[in-house]
This record gives C-alpha cells, sequence and structure tokens, in this order.
C-alpha cells in the first residue's frame, strides 16, 4: 500500500466520522454535547497523526528502496565494464539488503573465485550462513602411463575408470578398481582387434565392487564386460556392445556400439538370472535410436533418443522403466536434451541445449518437471556451458563446464552443484595442490566426487573427500 492510498483512506474514515455525528446532531435537533464534540476531535487527530506517520514511513521505505534498486544497477554497469572482486563484493551486499540472497551469493562465490583472500566477501558469506564446501584431493595414480581417468565411484569410495599402461608409446590402456591402491582388471581376448594394444576402460562400480565396463580392439569391436574379485572379467556374451552401468541388484545397462545383425537391439537391461528386457525406442520419435546413460536400484533408466534421420540430428532425453516404458522428458526452452544420470528418489540430471552452442544442466522431477541449476563462472568470471553427469541421493549434482576460447579451442572446469548454488571445484580444493579440476564424473550418498584433472602437466584420476559440506 502507498502513502497516497493510505492518506486517502485517512481521509474517507474522516469524513465517514464527521458523517455519522452530523446526523445525529440534526436527529437530535442541535443537541451535541461538549463531551462529544471532544471525542470527535481526538478521533479526528489521531487518524490523521496515525495515517500521517504510517505515509511517512512509507515514503521513506521506498526511498530506501529506490537507493538500493539504483545502487544495484550503478553496481552491475561498473561490474560489466571492470569485473573486480571489490566490486562484485559490494553488488552482493546491495543484493542483500535487498534480499536478493541467492543473487548475493552467486557474486560472493565470483568475488572470492578472484581473490578468495577477500575478507569482505569471505565475511558476507559467513553472515549469509552458506558455507562453501571444501574437499581434500586424492591422486590415484596410473597402472604405469601418464594418463588415468575416473568415471564410476560406489558407497564405499571406490572408483572405476580407465589407466594407460606403460611403454613409449603406450601399450594400451587397462580398467581399473581403485580402492586405496589401484587395481589392473586386465582386459578380454575374445575381440580379434584386441592386438598388439590391450585395451579396456571401467565405466561404472556398485557396492559389491562389481565393475562393468567396455574391451576395445585397434579396429573397433566393443564387448561389454563384468568384473568382480571371484570371477575376474567377464564378456557378457554381446557383440558389439558397450557396458554402461550397473546397480546394486546387478542388472546392467548395456548399449549396442552399432547396429547389425549380431546385435539388432539398441540398448537393454540385463540380468544373468532375468536375460535381457529391451530399452525401446520413443514411439513419438522418428527414426529415433536410444542411447543410454544410468539406472538405479529400482531398474529405471535414463538416457536421450537420437533422432538420426534427421539433419542436423536432433537429441531427446527419455526415461524408461518396465510398467511406464519409455517417456520423455518435457524440456521446454531448448532445442536438445540429455538425461545422464538419476538417482534412487528418481531425481534426473542432465543438460539441455538452450541454442546452437549454449548448453545449460538441469534437472527434472515428477513434482516440479525440468529446472535449470545455477550458472557457473570460471575465475575469469566467464559463464560456462554446463552438464550435470551425476546426482546422489541428497541432491548433490556435479559434472563439467566449458567455455570456448577462440582458437585455443575449449576449456573445460569441474563443477558441483548443492541447493541454489554453482561451484567451480577449483576454488572448493586447497590452492597449494596444484590441480586444475577437468571433469568430475560421479558422485555417492557421502559427497565423494571422482573425476579427472590435470596434475603436474598431466592428467589423473582423482577422488575429493568432503571436509565440510552443507
Amino acid at each position: 500500500m502507498t502513502a497516497a492510498n493510505v492518506i486517502i483512506l485517512a481521509e474517507i474514515s474522516i469524513s465517514v466520522i464527521g458523517i455519522l455525528f452530523g446526523l445525529r446532531y440534526v436527529v437530535r435537533g442541535f443537541s451535541v454535547s461538549l463531551r462529544t464534540l471532544s471525542i470527535l476531535l481526538v478521533l479526528f487527530c489521531g487518524t490523521l497523526v496515525t495515517a500521517l506517520i504510517y505515509s511517512h514511513s512509507l515514503v521513506n521505505a521506498a526511498s530506501r528502496e529506490n537507493v538500493v534498486e539504483k545502487k544495484i544497477s550503478t553496481l552491475s554497469e561498473a561490474v560489466r565494464l571492470n569485473p573486480t572482486a571489490s566490486l562484485y563484493t559490494s553488488r552482493a551486499e546491495a543484493l542483500a539488503a535487498a534480499g536478493e540472497a541467492d543473487k548475493a551469493l552467486r557474486d560472493v562465490a565470483r568475488a572470492i573465485a578472484i581473490a578468495p583472500g577477500n575478507a569482505e566477501a569471505n565475511r558476507l558469506r559467513e553472515k549469509l550462513s552458506v558455507p562453501q564446501p571444501r574437499y581434500t584431493i586424492t591422486d590415484l595414480g596410473t597402472l604405469g602411463g601418464d594418463r588415468s581417468l575416473a568415471y564410476g565411484i560406489n558407497s564405499l569410495g571406490h572408483i572405476t575408470g580407465f589407466s594407460e599402461l606403460p611403454g613409449n608409446p603406450s601399450a594400451g590402456f587397462h580398467a581399473f578398481l581403485y580402492d586405496g591402491q589401484m587395481h589392473d582388471l586386465g582386459a578380454l581376448n575374445d575381440s580379434p582387434h584386441n592386438a598388439p594394444r590391450s585395451m579396456s576402460s571401467g565405466a561404472k562400480i556398485n557396492d559389491s565392487d562389481q565393475v562393468v565396463g567396455n574391451t576395445y580392439g585397434d579396429v573397433g569391436g566393443a564387448t561389454a564386460f563384468v568384473w568382480d574379485a571371484v570371477n575376474g572379467m567377464r564378456s557378457l556374451g554381446f557383440p558389439n556392445t558397450y557396458g554402461i552401468a550397473i546397480n546394486n541388484k546387478g542388472q546392467i545397462l548395456v548399449q549396442a556400439s552399432t547396429i547389425v545383425p549380431e546385435q539388432p537391439v539398441p540398448a537393454f537391461l540385463f540380468h544373468p538370472a532375468t536375460g535381457r528386457e529391451v530399452i525401446p525406442p520413443l514411439a513419438s520419435q522418428d527414426g529415433c535410436f536410444p542411447n543410454v546413460s544410468a539406472v538405479n536400484d529400482s531398474g529405471v533408466v535414463v538416457g536421450y533418443c537420437e533422432r538420426s534421420k534427421r539433419l542436423p540430428s536432433v537429441l531427446q532425453a527419455f526415461v524408461w522403466d518396465s510398467t511406464h516404458g519409455t517417456q520423455v522428458l518435457d524440456s521446454p526452452g531448448s532445442i536438445q536434451s540429455i538425461a545422464r544420470s538419476v538417482n534412487s528418489k528418481g531425481r534426473i540430471s542432465g543438460e539441455i541445449g538452450v541454442n546452437l552452442g549454449v548448453g545449460r544442466a538441469v534437472t527434472w522431477d515428477t513434482s516440479s518437471g525440468m529446472q535449470m541449476l545455477p550458472l557457473v563462472t570460471d575465475r575469469l568470471e566467464r559463464t560456462l556451458n554446463t552438464g550435470a553427469y551425476s546426482i546422489n541421493d541428497q541432491g548433490y549434482i556435479v559434472g563439467m563446464g566449458s567455455v570456448l576460447i577462440d582458437s585455443r579451442g575449449v576449456i573445460q572446469n569441474g563443477v558441483l552443484w548443492i541447493g541454489s548454488v554453482g561451484y567451480l571445484l577449483d576454488n572448493l580444493i586447497p590452492p597449494s595442490s596444484g590441480w586444475h579440476l577437468i571433469e568430475a564424473t560421479a558422485i555417492n550418498n557421502a559427497g565423494q566426487i571422482a573425476g579427472y584433472g590435470e596434475v603436474e602437466g598431466k592428467t589423473h584420476a582423482f577422488r575429493l573427500d568432503p571436509v565440510s559440506i552443507q
């Protein structure tokens, strides 16, 4: 309610009081007592004073509000021209004063990214009661080569991926299981193309330390495998396939590498006791080829459908279960969408293409549909194109953000989302670690994160362990 409205209401109230007493005066033949007139005068003065005080307070509040809005506008222009830590901090203070806590926190994160020791920005972050998570980092090492990458983590913090083997050039690469040390899982030899280089890669690991992945050959021919400590590495028996994921019930998600007579099914869920359950394409998408990404313990599968008959190819996120079949994940305002991960509650993470060259990390759930995750910027304040690769049961999400740097190519950064805040993972590890985290590929319910990054000029797999987290 504005001050003008309050004054009008006060004037109406006074007029009504006057009319009522005037009628009483007429009816009683002009016999109004001195006491009645005194009461009328007190009511009149009290109403007028109250209205004036309230209207004055509203005018002051509106004035303060306008000052804050003008300050935010001025600081926004200054930040655009010269994005410094002090200007971001000043705008964060103004946004906090305006009740825009989420926006204030984003500016605080930007200020700290530029100047981690900025005392004012750190004080404001504490005042807003959102402690920044912190992690220690473990270098998983290699199997003797120069490079290793991590793709899956279980609830024990055990990790799988692949590592290059020693040799120059490398003798190949093998899947590994890391449980405090890196174990070589070997490679299958049932592909005629698997020589001279020996190649395999771990994709995901469940809580029983069963690993699924792929073995490769120099001239193609992928074969999905499952590994456990008792039986070692075994082929699933399906040629031209990739082992994508495994849940805690032992169900394995399998993707065809190519559609050939020996492997006519694009994607399926497999269990040794029950056989294959085919993931059918979306009925509404002409020429749709389903690509699967993840499966949870309830057997819910997510992925994306590729309409290869149309150019350019269009990707459409989907979810599947044995009861409802394959369903589209609605992605309003996007030109394409990919579903990457699904937690035990059925919440899905992935990304959408907003327009050509612009991607945003998103989530889907049954209650609110698709939601965009907060924007993340790098240390030079460049907004990143983001993808959400893994989501745990607490709703913490990890993935990757990238920015195109002219002819120098793409710079990639590992990212984390907790609630309404997105973080650059490089800012959450000790500054003296020497790491640049390229991609976070998986997160477990303890908040441990697997991925890979650069350290001492080489690409190594890592595990992040939370020191403090919201």
